[in-house]
């Protein structure tokens, strides 16, 4: 499965009211062969920290506690163009960042950790 963009409104379905959304979560889950074991990577934005936050465990429990209505999925280009809204101006990161950014999740490791 590829990168998933969920769209945050502050009221039930705030997309039907053309309201903007508040805040994105970007997720994507990875099957193993068997389809039971699953990798789960997500992050979102943190307005407090104003930044990118990978948290799975967190995101996905948010994400199975909010009210259905506050949520909804959303394609990559709808995506790039709520973001800014969402971060006072910050763009989406790339498919291919997001990627990096999982892989490590969300830590990369230092320059000394590399060998480099």
């Amino acid at each position: 499965m590829g990168i998933e963009y969920v769209a945050v409104y502050n009221n039930w379905v705030g997309w039907e009211k053309g309201e903007a959304p508040v805040g994105i979560v970007v997720a994507e889950r990875i099957y193993a062969p068997d389809l039971e074991s699953l990798v789960y990577h997500a992050m979102h934005w943190d307005h407090l920290q104003q930044g990118w936050v990978y948290d799975p465990e967190g995101n996905a429990q948010y994400l199975a506690e909010i009210s259905e209505e506050r949520i909804r999925g959303i394609e990559r280009g709808e995506a790039e163009r709520v973001t800014p809204g969402i971060t006072g101006g910050e763009g989406l990161p790339d498919e291919d960042t997001i990627r990096w950014i999982f892989q490590w999740k969300g830590a990369p490791p230092q320059a000394e950790d590399t060998g480099y």
